[in-house]
């Protein structure tokens, strides 16, 4: 039976599915497999699977489902008490796909190419392709496509030797996923939420320096603090809104856990790099990674204690 997307709990579900382009829900009572599907995207399945294969063999539960939503934004592994304490921290945007994800992407690329002594223009070709591949991967949700045009405007202006503007890309994006689908820009809550932190860090982030003065400075206290205060006070309307509140505990929670992020990204796409060819090498990456990952958990078990029906 063909049925109109109904509202939830005054929620406009239809506006929300429109982004996907689907007008109306089939109930299905008797369903048969034909043909599994091939192509592309299949391919980019199995590799996604396979992933999160390797890194369940590289780290014990809970750690490699926590390093496959760092690395691919995968949260389904994660178990739902773990969920409930990042939602309650406001910290679920660490296991959601990034720039910095992209990022790691382009240093990969970089290091490749530069080891078999390529072109700064193949380089950067290189590294479109495989920004390109890993969108298309990690499932080329809208906060992550946003990510990654905005790479790609960057390995662009490095290609034509031009100087990257980051407002100008970033207007380019708002502009680009609107003519694409303007559902998204105004019922997709993950690029809103995305889009409005990449605003916050770059043009709120320079307004509050000043007064962090007084913050101290060593191991990078000073600029965590005050860029999740600037993400934080950015994605303010859209999570009230969405969410009816707003964790006073988050900042605190934000400002000794990102900065540890990166390390352990870093160290988990290393191990999940060597083991192609070192499991020494591999090994030693999951276990760097690990104790930046136990860390992290220790905080957010800590945090926890804190946060009942504590919003505000």
């Amino acid at each position: 039976d063909l049925k109109p997307v109904p509202y939830i709990d005054n929620f406009d579900y239809s506006n929300y599915l429109q982004r996907y382009y689907v007008t109306a829900i089939l109930e299905v009572y008797d369903l048969t497999l034909i043909h599994e599907g091939g192509g592309m995207l299949r391919y980019f399945d199995q590799l996604r699977i396979g992933l999160e294969m390797k890194l369940n063999e590289l780290f014990v539960d809970p750690y490699g489902d926590f390093m496959a939503g760092l690395l691919l934004g995968r949260k389904r592994g994660l178990s739902s008490e773990l969920m409930e304490k990042f939602n309650q921290l406001g910290l679920t945007h660490i296991i959601a796909v990034s720039g910095y994800n992209v990022s790691l992407m382009v240093i990969a690329a970089f290091s490749f190419a530069g080891f078999f002594r390529m072109g700064r223009r193949v380089k950067v070709i290189f590294a479109i392709l495989l920004v390109f591949c890993f969108v298309v991967l990690v499932g080329a949700s809208a906060a992550v496509v946003r990510a990654g045009i905005m790479g790609v405007i960057a390995l662009f202006a490095a290609y034509f030797g031009r100087v990257y503007n980051f407002s100008r890309a970033l207007l380019f994006v708002l502009i680009a996923v609107y003519f694409y689908n303007p559902f998204i820009v105004f019922y997709d809550v993950g690029f809103q939420l995305s889009f409005l932190s990449t605003c916050g860090v770059t043009y709120l982030y320079p307004k509050l320096e000043s007064f962090g003065k007084y913050i101290p400075s060593f191991f990078a206290i000073r600029e965590s603090f005050l860029m999740t205060i600037a993400s934080q006070l950015a994605v303010l309307p859209i999570v009230y809104f969405q969410f009816g509140g707003f964790s006073w505990i988050s900042p605190f929670a934000n400002v000794l856990i990102l900065p540890l992020i990166p390390f352990a990204m870093l160290a988990g796409f290393l191990a999940l790099l060597f083991s192609l060819f070192s499991s020494f090498l591999s090994l030693l990456f999951a276990f760097l990674a690990y104790l930046v990952m136990d860390i992290v958990l220790l905080i957010v078990d800590a945090f926890s204690f804190f946060t009942s029906p504590g919003t505000i």
